[in-house]
């Protein structure tokens, strides 16, 4: 099953062809049935005139197959807009990451592996929302008490765990999101997943280009607000990087 999301006179669907070639059969071709039942729920509704797959609204899941977590009427909920709009890549964002990985390094003491940049503002000549995404990996989640009261200080809040053993923060500078931060234990599914993500945007400027087109596509024809776009990007990196684990 080919997964392909039309963005306005640019494809995405040959990039992530390509690269589903390279995978197994299992995946490549949606032969899992547990796969292709997730897919189902996450708003798949058959194909098109064009044979191309729809997508449609999901009601079931509490986070997206890529482990964000939905919020808003899009999933039958309040909704909750985007958190900030779009901008032109911004040459500063390394040493914005920089900096805020020295700031929150203490509150992970002794636990922390590695502290990566993620996101589309860790893709040079990308697009994206001024958020800096962090990956925190850590040896363990101990003390989390602590963790959460030391990142408090730091004008960080705690939100709702995106898959076993995935924490998340999120950091608002004057009601504007600035920055989020990932802490998942070293092996975690989801280090591998960002990291994969993020690398292959990296080194690719024609994939790198249309994930910036839909982007900006999902953005301009968003109506419920970011679980709505969380969604509709979804499809995408599952193509790419494979569905993730059960």
């Amino acid at each position: 099953m080919l997964v392909t999301v039309l963005v306005p006179q640019v494809s995405i669907v040959t990039s992530v062809q390509t690269r589903l070639e390279r995978r197994s059969r299992k995946v490549a071709c949606g032969e899992n049935a547990a796969y292709r039942k997730e897919r189902f729920r996450l708003g798949y509704r058959g194909k098109g005139p064009e044979g191309k797959l729809k997508l449609g609204r999901c009601h079931h899941r509490e986070t997206t197959r890529s482990g964000l977590p939905h919020s808003g009427g899009f999933l039958g909920g309040l909704t909750m807009a985007l958190t900030s709009k779009i901008s032109d890549y911004d040459s500063r964002w390394p040493s914005m990451f920089l900096a805020e990985k020295q700031r929150i390094a203490g509150s992970f003491g002794a636990e922390v592996a590695a502290i990566y940049h993620v996101g589309s503002t860790a893709v040079p000549g990308l697009s994206a929302k001024p958020e800096i995404d962090i990956l925190v990996e850590v040896s363990e989640h101990r003390n989390e008490t602590a963790r959460d009261n030391s990142m408090h200080t730091l004008g960080y809040v705690r939100g709702t765990n995106l898959s076993e053993g995935h924490h998340f923060y999120r950091r608002d500078v004057d009601g504007v999101r600035t920055h989020k931060v990932h802490v998942c234990m070293v092996g975690h599914w989801q280090i591998e997943r960002m990291l994969g993500f993020r690398n292959l945007l990296r080194d690719d400027p024609v994939l790198r280009q249309q994930y910036q087109d839909l982007k900006l596509q999902l953005e301009a024809s968003n109506r419920h607000g970011i679980a709505e776009y969380l969604v509709k990007k979804a499809p995408v990196i599952d193509a790419l990087m494979g569905p993730p684990p059960e």
